[in-house]
């Protein structure tokens, strides 16, 4: 065999493993945002806002954070009245309206169900106002209601589980208070 032959062989060797290269790129790519984003909702799975909350901890502004519980009001009722996929368009459209307040530097994620979970950097002042808005905004936009509970802490006394311990309770109260609504905790 020739030496022109056998470069151009080794050169399409070559391509062909560049070529593979970029499809395992792409299909790691695609693993990552599966491993890290819920798939009906596209915002952060749990596991995936608690590593995002332990970086935001660890880069220690000093400040204050809070956690946010959000649970569809009624979510139960929705799936058994109108369907399933009625459930699905609804968790949807409730988390567009929560992922753009990610866009302003909070965590924000799918807890679970009908429930969303946001971290943001900010007293109880500021959790308190942008739960408001989204209680007000997820109503207009998608036609549910939503309760959402608030624990707020000074990041050096902030304890991941127990502040999402302590907002969980505050959204069992605005549930148990009524629903639609904002609590903060105890």
């Amino acid at each position: 065999m020739s030496n022109v032959n056998q470069a151009f062989i080794a050169s399409e060797m070559i391509r062909n493993m560049e070529s593979e290269v970029v499809r395992l790129m792409h299909l790691l790519k695609d693993l990552r945002k599966k491993v890290r984003e819920d798939d009906l909702t596209g915002l952060l799975r749990r596991d995936e806002f608690f590593y995002r909350l332990s970086n935001i901890l660890g880069e220690g502004q000093g400040g204050n954070l809070s956690i946010l519980m959000i649970d569809i009001d009624n979510f139960k009722f929705l799936n058994d009245s109108k369907g399933h996929q009625a459930g699905d368009e609804a968790l949807k459209r409730v988390a567009q309206v929560i992922g753009r307040c990610g866009r302003t530097g909070a965590a924000t994620g799918r807890y679970g169900g009908e429930e969303f979970i946001v971290a943001i950097c900010g007293g109880e002042k500021l959790a308190k106002a942008l739960g408001e808005a989204l209680r007000r905004q997820i109503a207009k936009e998608v036609g549910v209601t939503v309760s959402v509970g608030i624990a707020s802490a000074h990041q050096a006394e902030f304890e991941a589980s127990r502040m999402v311990a302590m907002a969980d309770e505050a959204l069992l109260r605005a549930k148990q208070s009524g629903k639609n609504q904002v609590c903060l905790a105890a």
